[in-house]
């Protein structure tokens, strides 16, 4: 069934699109354009705030193209049931001709995601990208917008991708572009071309408030680990469902012990999926491997990543994050060294005298990776940090085990940053993992932080009782409530990382091992 004969919800609802000349149409009317078609085609009320030569993130009076759409969306009417932002091919220029402005671009993109939820509560909202001109800045903007945007889980049209468009190929620019030599304007039939598009990305984004959200953790079994990586799943955050019958999805093959506990995943803006884990309970080395649908996987690698530090006596617990302003992904993990000296002793050790304080490197593709560094030095036993954006602040919390022996600590604690550059500070919060019946706190390890909705959730093995823990917070990290009772994890379900996800990963994963 094409999307013109689908049932039509939209008569009477209110449309508004606002952008550069993608949306004014350069020098034509706004009727050829594909979302004025769309929204008449519907019968739906349309707004147009287009402005040539407009940009999402960047001023543009002085060139005569006016204010950014962060500034002029707050001028658009305050009635609305759908609202499209189609942008950001000025500002892949602005960005061509001045690198450093991507990071301002995010910020700023991030600010308009908020602004725009913040005035249109109950309206569906989506972007469009440009499409793909090979010139330098292009590619950065898109992955910019589709990486924003999943944060504040806003649907993206990736015009790049998946429009047809060809602003490269001579002869199409002569059909179906205003004029030969133009790459941004299309003409009433390339228009046309976009309607069945348009309108088919516009029907998911009024059926994205019914779906559910999806998330994967990835974990390991308690009781067999070197058999592998275990994956769960989610719609609600709180009901956990393995794969594959708990059974590994992927054994691991590298390392001196062939071990595969603690995996850290992340999905990177291009779709990959890339996975760290310990391998090992000695050594300086982590695991890593990458997939596009978590079923078929990379040849797998050992990164010998504490090779500068003779006398690193464990690496462990390899967490990853993906740092969008500078294209840049965060390796970190804890290792115990003696001789570095600038780490505090006394009161800090854990059994078999570990000390264990954070260390890092970082990669734009895993082929290169800066020389390691000591990254994250309190004054505890610092161990199983993890790291998670507040989709709503921006600001990165980070959950991290106080792993002192005497006295006793084992537990959860957290800390913050306003950028990943800046560092967490060495304030952290009190506790806040679960209490036992005689109100001590259960010893945990691997918090995994996550945020369901608004609501940020923090899983934690409770090793000593064998079985999972939870906390919750409603207003950022700053307060904290048990809801360890609300939580169902696979059996024998050990330290890992969980993520929100596309739930056609998960539908596909399921598909493929219930077969």
């Amino acid at each position: 069934m094409t999307a013109i004969a689908q049932k039509n919800t939209f008569k009477g609802k209110t449309l508004v699109v606002i952008g550069d000349s993608y949306v004014q149409n350069h020098r034509r009317p706004i009727e050829e354009t594909w979302h004025a078609r769309m929204a008449a085609r519907l019968g739906m009320n349309y707004r147009n705030y287009g402005r040539n030569g407009n940009c999402i993130a960047f001023d543009s009076s002085k060139r005569g193209f006016g204010p950014s759409i962060l500034e002029r969306y707050k001028e658009m009417t305050d009635t609305a049931d759908y609202v499209l932002v189609i942008a950001g091919h000025n500002d892949a220029y602005r960005i061509h001709e001045q690198p450093d402005l991507l990071k301002v671009f995010y910020n700023r993109l991030d600010s308009l995601c908020i602004g725009l939820q913040t005035k249109y509560p109950n309206a569906h909202i989506g972007f469009v990208t440009p499409w793909a001109v090979e010139r330098k800045g292009f590619a950065e903007v898109t992955q910019c917008i589709r990486y924003v945007c999943a944060n504040h889980a806003i649907p993206v049209l990736d015009a790049a991708l998946t429009s047809g468009i060809c602003p490269t190929d001579a002869n199409f620019r002569k059909c179906y572009f205003q004029n030969a030599n133009d790459e941004a304007h299309l003409n009433a039939e390339g228009h046309g071309l976009l309607l069945t598009w348009g309108e088919r990305f516009l029907r998911n984004m009024s059926k994205q408030a019914i779906d559910e959200p999806a998330y994967i953790f990835t974990y390991f079994d308690t009781k067999k680990e070197e058999a592998g990586l275990c994956i769960a799943y989610s719609y609600n955050g709180y009901t956990w469902t393995a794969i594959n019958d708990n059974k590994p999805v992927m054994r691991p093959i590298v390392g001196k012990d062939k071990l595969l506990r603690d995996p850290s995943i992340c999905l990177s803006p291009d779709g990959t999926f890339h996975l760290v884990w310990t391998v090992g309970w000695s050594g300086k080395s982590i695991g890593y491997a990458t997939s596009c649908d978590l079923i078929n996987w990379s040849q797998q690698q050992e990164l010998p990543v504490m090779q500068g530090f003779p006398s690193c006596r464990n690496t462990w617990a390899p967490e990853l994050f993906y740092d969008i302003p500078s294209h840049t992904y965060y390796i970190y993990w804890a290792s115990t060294v003696p001789e570095n000296k600038n780490v505090k002793t006394k009161g800090c050790l854990s059994e078999n005298n570990y000390n264990h304080r954070i260390y890092c490197t970082t990669t734009k593709d895993f082929h290169k990776f800066t020389k390691t560094r000591l990254w994250y030095n309190p004054d505890f036993n610092a161990i199983d940090a993890a790291i998670v954006r507040d989709p709503a602040t921006g600001e990165l919390i980070m959950a991290v085990k106080n792993e002192n022996l005497h006295p006793a600590e084992k537990n959860i604690r957290i800390t913050r940053a306003k950028s990943i550059k800046q560092g967490f500070s060495h304030e952290i919060s009190a506790p806040i993992n679960t209490q036992g019946k005689n109100g001590e706190l259960y010893w945990s390890e691997g918090p995994a932080p996550l945020f369901v909705g608004n609501e940020l959730v923090v899983y934690y093995d409770m090793y000593g009782v064998h079985r999972f823990g939870a906390s919750v917070s409603y207003d950022h990290g700053n307060t904290w409530k048990d809801c360890t009772n609300r939580i169902r994890m696979p059996e024998n379900m050990s330290h890992g990382t969980a993520i929100a996800v596309p739930r056609q990963i998960v539908d596909k994963l399921k598909s493929f091992y219930e077969k």
